[in-house]
């Protein structure tokens, strides 16, 4: 007479995939939140990158326009949109950087810039400069957000 032994204990194949059902339910929320938490991250810190560089460019010419003579302040548009404050012209370059030359030498003060434009006001009966409104659109590379920042500078005589 044979008598079977039992004791052989395992997992039957239902158990096995009710287990791994279950682990992936609960891994699986963890995951798209994970994912979605890195995805905000990078979003986020392009935007900041792209503001930052348009915040310092923008604040950059706004104080060196209040800090020159009207007289010494030009827009030129032959070609391509140019202010010129005292020995200092800013302009925009086709790889999208603003310039700010000096003597003949670059230095870029800003990237991901799509537009540069100036709209100067200018006194009716003197023709002089009496206000210049910069607009800079700028846009990240990766996600493609656009910001626009904008800024009026009036001019006093002095």
């Amino acid at each position: 007479m044979i008598i079977k032994n039992n004791s052989n204990r395992g997992f039957t194949l239902i158990e096995l995939l009710l287990s791994v059902a279950l682990i992936s339910i609960i891994i699986l929320p963890l995951t798209l939140t994970l994912t979605t938490g890195y995805k905000n991250f990078y979003i986020l810190d392009e935007n900041i990158e792209v503001m930052q560089h348009g915040r310092v460019a923008m604040d950059r010419i706004v104080d060196n326009i209040r800090h020159s003579s009207p007289n010494l302040i030009s827009i030129d548009s032959q070609g391509k949109t140019a202010l010129v404050v005292d020995e200092k012209t800013y302009y925009l370059k086709d790889n999208g950087q603003l310039i700010e030359e000096i003597n003949g030498v670059e230095n870029d003060i800003a990237w991901y810039v799509e537009e540069f434009n100036l709209t100067p006001e200018y006194k009716e009966d003197t023709n002089e400069l009496v206000k210049i409104d910069i607009e800079i659109k700028l846009q990240g590379k990766k996600f493609r957000k656009e910001y626009i920042i904008k800024n009026s500078v009036y001019l006093r005589g002095r």
